[in-house]
């Protein structure tokens, strides 16, 4: 092994670029004439000097604090090293540059922060600060600041339990101790071992094969590489997984995959297949990639522009067609954004757009609106929205429409709304009617262009005339530029001379030449002969009426809500200095202003589904290949019967999609039909099937639980009549199906509307649980509490019954991990009140969990012989679903109009507890299960039923997904908001169930020490459930299966399993039970109910079950969320991270491993590649799920 010490620089490069840019730094490191290294570009220098400002700040801001602190020169000798130590030992509060080295390490620390913990050194230790100035934290930032921690370990006697990340926006990330080190240190162990075996097997005449990815400071070097070998990445449109088959096939340049000729990737006339496959890859891909790398080889033309064509006229259905009628009025729009990396903020700083007017049609103007921060970026871009408006709604512009380029803006307006809450229902209704235009999508299925991108500096090619030359080209530039300006100290003026900033008029004119280049790619797609045989694209706003057919008391309630959250923000103070001082409302101003952001979180949500739905329907077709939520190039397969009045169409699909879609999410699911046409093996888009102007054409799905690529279509007799009028009586052959969103939160606007102008209009007070939560008010009765529970968990639900008995406007939560009897706890406390005379109402985000826990309340008043009403309020949709679940039980499955008298529990959905029936607090506790699920806007309108409010759920499991991008804390979901980011509840927040009653205690450690910060406690008496076979007989245990390029499925692991299920079957096991009120041992053989399989992926779930032949029970991890079983396995199935469809994140989500382990009662088994550990993170998030995944596979090394 080497024996030079390496740097913490280094080790986080081998972090993200293990293979390639860790390479090219040894070499540069052992001999930098044949490496030298890599000039910095502008953008970086810029990221540079602004880093070394950022860290001259904090040591400004600390000693204007009055803390004592060390500068050093971080020199990287002995000297530095000694007098390190020496200014640790002296006790400064902080030493900037503090040099540091071990026998393999050495590296210089931005900041040692003194902490008031012994060490060696006395009374006080150190934790290292590295200072970032990104806003968001990276991985490759833990690998270095973990690297800083082990130099530490022996000068402090013991390895730091945390560090600090110092990020842009000056702010300390997880405060006040910050990131816990053990939550990295496995994944940051195992990085250590791999470089260790990388510097061993290091021969500096044996480069890597390049590949494209984020490889540091070398990236720039490599792209340069791969244009020199003529790489596959050169395709435009490419993708890494496209790229590997082609590689594997032997296709490793754009000029071999331009040779394949193309009747070879043609299937034969009859049914056959191509005389040439890339196994994994559809042909119709194969051959759209051929045709891009073919034109990307031909010669430029005779003028220098490059080679292009038009696709034909069959082919423009996404292209072409989709230009509506030009307009004297048309705008066409481009903005500019810059990342700040000081604050952390991203600000639109530009909106500019070119136009006509009527004095001057020949020739484009220009106009610009700027904002230097966030309260004027608000009035640029409603002084944007209102300036289109308003030539929309004059008589001389009616039909106008605003083009741009790529999604950037479209998505950036839907933001900017959002942000600042203004103009969201005009957004919305600019989305839908699609006044937007972006000609991204119509040059990419329109045109093939000889370009390594469809970009508009390299489209722009084919139509301008003269090079840019303007001092700012690119966006990095702009970037530069602006930050230039914000260091200048030049005026806000745009322009020449004394008072105004040349540099922001370079920046306009960047902006200007972009839109100046949007218009004249718009005249160029016009110009093109094909246009003579288009129709333009209908005006869908012609048409009269809202979208999807919304009615206006609906288009009224949406607007008066943003009216009602407008009306709150508009009276908070501009430039507060003290957000939590109180109010005009008698609440604080940073709580008025989350009530506002939740006041209209659901048409957020909503409006986003709907952007995001007609984003997908303008997709090209690679986009949507790769879309979670679209099924991809569906093929018709057969025809069944449904009922006398419906046929089932079947078609099949790729398993190779990264669909987020389930069959048990996809039973009442609705899609979209975006018909796809073949020809000559290609699949192309087709004309779209519309029932009218603004509504397309749709049919229920249903995914096949069986088998997972395969999805069932419902032909109804009104559908077919439907089809019949669009000219058709048959479903396309091929198709992407593009689900549609639900929008079921519409049918209670009319409740929130109520509720929203009464807080706001009439000044009505918050329900006083509410404003207990929003105002995050401590509990000091609950920290007693919690640690009664711990000692005594047996009285959980009387102790509180206890403290609810004196309890009067609180919001407090029940956070109950794996196996520690949460929902026979929250029965049980109901079941007490209801003795006590109390009403209780339950909710929950789905009907399934409601039922639940009323059919576990039942019992309990059963057990304790209580009669108490209990309901479950239907709608006209569960009904008859409820009053199958609760036959045989007394709790009655009522309609609202059919309920004669009052319950005493009554459980309802959100669309129930919202209505005016429920107001005035008619009960005394609202109890939420499954409370992460929830939102917090949801909480907000329930609320007002309850007296007090108790949160029952547990955050390491399931939680709930958002669709937009919420401001400040307005899109957690109530127990997020609660629980502050900690893994385990406040104490003064609500109650831990601190002990696992399924686990044995050797379990129990690994799942406290991976997602309970060690804070759950085992059932000392669980330490006898076993089972007696080959291996361990309780506890972890990772069975390592090597495979590779194995995504959805993997047949190694499913013949592992089916061993692991072979040994298992039949042994002996015991484990401990509860039986009236008393711990047996429960002795028996293991059968099929006595195993439980999960995995991430329905594909290797059906293969398992095929496999075992009901040996075991199998099902996704979302499936047995809830049950137990003595042996629990799990696989992982992909291979490695590159390999896994929904990549790391999914394969590794703490909530579903968390589940999948913590099923077992005695022994849990996962069962993975260990290439997965070698996984490249991109989130702090993924770098502890990498963690965990290390821990596990250690498993037998730790002492459990």
């Amino acid at each position: 092994m080497s024996k030079r010490q390496i740097s913490p620089t280094q080790l986080a490069l081998f972090s993200r670029s293990p293979i390639i840019g860790a390479w090219w730094e040894e070499l540069h490191q052992t001999d930098p004439n044949r490496a030298p290294k890599p000039e910095t570009d502008s953008l970086n220098k810029l990221l540079c000097d602004s880093g070394i400002e950022h860290e001259k700040l904090l040591i400004k801001s600390l000693i204007a604090e009055g803390k004592s602190v060390d500068l050093r020169s971080g020199s990287l000798n002995q000297s530095g090293y000694v007098s390190t130590i020496e200014a640790m030992e002296k006790g400064y509060d902080f030493i900037h540059q503090a040099s540091l080295q071990n026998d393999e390490l050495r590296g210089v620390a931005d900041l040692l922060a003194r902490i008031d913990k012994p060490s060696k050194l006395g009374d006080w230790s150190y934790v290292p600060i590295e200072c970032k100035l990104s806003s968001h934290p990276k991985p490759i930032y833990l690998v270095q600041a973990c690297a800083y921690c082990e130099m530490l370990e022996p000068i402090l006697g013991k390895r730091p339990e945390h560090f600090k990340l110092y990020l842009g926006g000056q702010k300390f990330l997880e405060e006040p101790d910050g990131f816990c080190t053990q939550d990295f240190w496995s994944w940051y162990l195992k990085i250590r071992e791999r470089y260790r075996d990388f510097l061993n097997a290091f021969d500096a005449d044996q480069p890597p094969n390049h590949e494209p990815g984020d490889h540091g400071h070398w990236g720039t070097f490599i792209e340069e590489e791969l244009q020199k070998e003529r790489d596959l990445m050169l395709v435009a449109g490419m993708r890494q997984s496209q790229r590997n088959k082609l590689r594997a096939k032997g296709i490793s340049t754009i000029d071999a995959l331009a040779a394949i000729p193309a009747d070879q990737l043609q299937p034969p006339q009859k049914n056959g297949e191509p005389a040439f496959s890339v196994p994994g890859m559809d042909p119709p891909v194969l051959l759209r990639l051929r045709d891009q790398a073919e034109i990307q080889i031909q010669p430029s033309q005779a003028n220098g522009k490059p080679a292009f064509s038009v696709r034909p006229l069959d082919q423009q259905a996404k292209g072409l067609k989709m230009l509506p009628k030009p307009d004297q009025g048309d705008v066409w729009f481009d903005m500019e954004g810059y990342p700040n990396p000081l604050t952390g903020k991203k600000l639109e700083y530009l909106f500019g757009a070119c136009y006509r007017d009527q004095e001057r049609p020949s020739k484009p103007q220009f106009k610009s609106w700027w904002a230097h921060d966030q309260e004027t970026e608000g009035e640029a871009f409603s002084d944007f929205v209102q300036w289109v408006e308003k030539r929309r709604q004059s008589q001389i512009y009616p039909d106008l429409h605003v083009y741009h380029y790529a999604s950037y803006e479209k998505t950036a307006l839907g933001n900017l709304a959002s942000r600042h809450q203004i103009h969201q229902s005009l957004i919305d209704q600019w989305l839908r009617d699609e006044l937007l235009v972006d000609l991204y999508p119509i040059v990419r299925n329109g045109l093939l262009l000889g370009a390594p991108s469809y970009s508009i500096k390299k489209v722009e090619q084919l139509y301008q005339t003269n090079s840019r030359e303007e001092a700012v080209t690119n966006a990095a530039d702009s970037v530069v530029l602006y930050a230039e300006w914000i260091k200048s100290g030049e005026p806000k003026d745009v322009g020449f001379g004394p008072g105004h900033s040349k540099r922001l008029w370079d920046l306009e004119k960047y902006n200007e030449k972009d839109c100046q280049s949007t218009a004249q790619l718009h005249d160029f797609l016009l110009q093109q002969p094909i246009m003579e045989d288009i129709s333009p694209r209908l005006n869908k706003w012609e048409e009269g009426g809202d979208i999807e057919n919304k009615d206006g008391k609906k288009v009224q309630y949406e607007k008066a809500l943003e009216i009602a959250a407008r009306s709150l923000l508009n009276e908070i103070p501009k430039h507060l200095k003290d957000e939590k001082a109180i109010g005009s409302r008698g609440m604080s101003w940073e709580v008025q202003k989350l009530l506002a952001q939740l006041i209209d979180f659901q048409e957020r949500e909503g409006k986003v589904e709907w952007w995001e739905f007609h984003n997908r329907k303008g997709m090209s077709v690679e986009e949507r290949e790769v879309d979670t939520e679209v099924i991809h190039a569906a093929k018709f397969e057969f025809k069944k019967d449904l009922t006398t009045q419906s046929k089932g169409y079947v078609y099949s699909f790729s398993n190779d999609q990264p669909l987020k879609l389930t069959a048990r999410a996809g039973q009442n699911s609705r899609f979209a039909l975006a018909p796809l046409m073949e020809k000559e093996g290609r699949l192309l888009p087709n004309e779209e099937l519309r029932k009218s102007k603004k509504k397309v054409f749709d049919l229920e799905g249903v995914l096949d639980e069986n088998h997972p690529n395969r999805i069932t279509l419902k032909l109804s007799t009104r559908k077919l009549n439907e089809l019949k009028r669009l000219g058709t009586s048959a479903l396309p052959r091929y198709c992407d199906l593009i689900l549609m969103p639900k929008q079921i939160y519409k049918r209670m606007l009319g409740n929130l509307v109520r509720q929203a102008q009464g807080w706001v209009d009439e000044h009505k007070p918050l329900p006083a649980a509410m404003q207990h939560l929003l105002d995050r008010r401590s509990i000091p009765a609950l920290i007693s509490l919690n640690a009664q529970v711990r000692e005594q968990p047996s009285r959980t639900s009387s102790l509180l019954e206890e403290f609810l008995a004196t309890a009067e406007g609180v919001t407090f939560s029940l956070q109950g991990p794996p196996g520690t009897g949460k929902t026979t706890v929250t029965a049980d406390l109901i079941a007490r009140l209801v003795q006590q005379g109390k009403r209780v109402a339950v909710s929950s985000q789905g009907h399934e969990a409601i039922n639940s826990l009323l059919k576990g309340v039942e019992s309990q008043l059963n057990s304790s012989s209580l009669e108490a009403l209990v309901v479950k309020l239907s709608s006209s949709i569960s009904e008859s679903a409820d009053q199958k679940f609760f036959s045989g039980t007394s709790v009655q499955a009522l309609q609202e109009n059919a309920i004669h008298s009052e319950p005493k529990v009554l459980g309802a959905t959100v669309f129930s507890l919202v209505k005016e029936t429920f107001c005035d607090a008619p009960f005394d506790l609202l109890v939420i299960d499954e409370a992460g699920q929830v939102s917090l806007s949801n909480l907000l309108y329930m609320s007002q039923c309850a007296r007090n409010i108790l949160l029952v759920g547990d955050q390491q499991q399931l939680s709930q997904p958002n669709r937009a991008k919420h401001p400040d804390n307005s899109g957690l979901s109530c127990l997020d908001y609660v629980m502050s980011g900690e893994p385990v509840v406040p104490p003064d927040q609500g109650v831990f169930l601190a002990s696992s009653w399924r686990m044995p205690p050797m379990l129990t450690e690994i799942v406290s020490e991976l997602f309970y910060r060690s804070e759950l406690q085992p059932v000392l008496a669980n330490a006898d459930n076993k089972v007696f076979w080959r291996g361990r007989e309780q506890g972890l245990i990772f069975e390592s299966v090597e495979h590779s390029n194995k995504g959805s499925l993997s047949e190694e692991e499913v013949e592992w399993i089916a061993a692991l299920v072979e040994d298992l079957q039949g042994q002996p096991y015991q484990r401990v039970q509860q039986r009236n009120g008393e711990l047996v041992l429960h002795k028996g053989e293991l059968g099929p109910r006595d195993i439980l399989i999960t995995s991430p992926y329905n594909l290797q779930v059906n293969r398992l079950e095929e496999r075992l032949g009901g040996k075991a029970r199998c099902g996704t991890v979302d499936r047995f969320q809830g049950q137990q079983a003595p042996v629990a396995i799990h696989s992982l199935t992909a291979s490695d991270g590159d390999s896994a469809p929904r990549g790391l994140t999914f394969v590794l989500d703490p909530n579903r491993l968390n589940v999948a382990i913590s099923r077992a009662q005695c022994l849990s088994i996962v069962v993975g590649s260990p290439q997965l550990a070698t996984g490249i993170s991109s989130s702090i998030e993924g770098a502890k799920q990498l963690n965990r995944l290390c821990r596990i596979m250690n498993v037998n090394a730790y002492k459990s």
